[in-house]
């Protein structure tokens, strides 16, 4: 009998624990959410060009909950607003409701020239049922460093200001007015966008070569130097199977003949697509495709980065949709974008997969 009421008691316990288990596989712990936080800039996206005003009456809700110091009701905050994946490819998409795992990240500082930030809060989206009165959004608050979660849950003060705005899912979007956003819908990303994924890419995008590929010799001259020298090029064999020939001129004819490596990296939400082997298959607005380039046949010292970003319909059907840049090596700058009629050229006899040359796939 006693055996019996044990193993009843175990098995309560451990379906307990179970449940307990489940509901908290679900929440982000404090660990992973402060690599979200300081390492903002590498793995989420920032959706403000510049800071944000906010009035004072919603910057005083929006400081540490249960701080001691009152702020004046005349004070402003500043802030940017970041976000993760899943909740991009939402605002893509124009949807209304975020899906779960939805992170939303604001960067305040008291005053625009404050060199380091004074406090995080965010929202992370949880299973539903979680927080019904508030979209099932977990509320947080982190300190200026990033690396200490100060608060976390269903916070009042939070929760009375987003109960207002239901209807866009409970966050304020007060960073709409951001070009950002609008760029995001167009498959405009903006210039600072693009070097943060680029110089997140590890994280941020999804890798499709296993090791450095040597790019072919007319690729490794054109796709080496400042895009503003690249002249035009009439490519005389239209047969993707083929070296492209092309009469570059004694300009072309002067570039160093040297052998170029390239990691090729893709948009997580196409990575899938990227490696598909059938063919006529046409790419997401949004989606970027990069290659990182260098000298050396490990990899190390990379020269600078090409991409391709695919854009609203209309914006260059000559090339399906895609513009083209180039980034600097430390991926701080975009040193050129747009219709570049030298890239055009080479993948414009790439139609059948969406003007992708798919060089990775022929890499070992």
């Amino acid at each position: 009998m006693k055996s019996k009421v044990l193993l009843s008691l175990g098995a309560a316990v451990l379906g307990a624990y179970a449940a307990f288990a489940q509901a908290e596989s679900k929440r982000m712990p404090d660990q992973h959410l402060t690599v979200e936080v300081m390492e903002r800039t590498n793995r989420l996206t920032r959706l403000t060009a510049k800071f944000i005003r906010m009035e004072p009456p919603y910057a005083s809700f929006c400081k540490f909950p249960h701080a001691k110091a009152e702020q004046s009701p005349h004070d402003f905050a500043y802030s940017h607003v970041y976000m993760n994946v899943p909740g991009i490819n939402a605002l893509k998409t124009g949807m209304t409701n975020y899906p779960v795992g939805t992170l939303v990240l604001k960067e305040k500082r008291v005053n625009q020239e404050q060199v380091f930030p004074s406090l995080f809060t965010g929202m992370i989206k949880r299973e539903k049922g979680y927080n019904p009165e508030a979209g099932d959004w977990e509320f947080f608050a982190a300190n200026g460093k990033g690396n200490l979660i100060v608060a976390r849950g269903k916070i009042t003060s939070c929760m009375d200001c987003h109960s207002k705005h239901q209807k866009t899912d409970y966050l304020t979007e007060s960073w709409k007015t951001s070009p950002a956003i609008s760029s995001i819908r167009e498959g405009n990303i903006l210039d600072h966008h693009i070097s943060q994924l680029a110089a997140g890419r590890s994280n941020r995008l999804s890798k499709l070569t296993k090791q450095p590929m040597p790019m072919p010799d007319l690729a490794s001259r054109l796709c080496g130097v400042d895009a503003s020298q690249w002249p035009t090029f009439k490519i005389m064999s239209s047969d993707p199977k083929l070296q492209p020939k092309v009469d570059i001129g004694d300009w072309g004819h002067s570039l160093a003949r040297k052998t170029r490596y390239a990691q090729v990296y893709i948009s997580q939400d196409a990575a899938t697509l990227a490696q598909a082997k059938e063919k006529d298959r046409v790419y997401p607005v949004g989606t970027l495709v990069l290659k990182e380039k260098t000298t050396h046949a490990d990899g190390s010292g990379t020269e600078l980065f090409t991409g391709m970003l695919k854009r609203e319909a209309g914006y260059n059907p000559e090339g399906g949709d895609w513009e083209f840049l180039v980034l600097s090596g430390d991926a701080t700058a975009v040193t050129a974008r747009g219709k570049i009629a030298s890239c055009l050229d080479c993948h414009s006899r790439h139609q059948k997969t969406d003007y992708l040359t798919e060089s990775w796939k022929e890499a070992k």
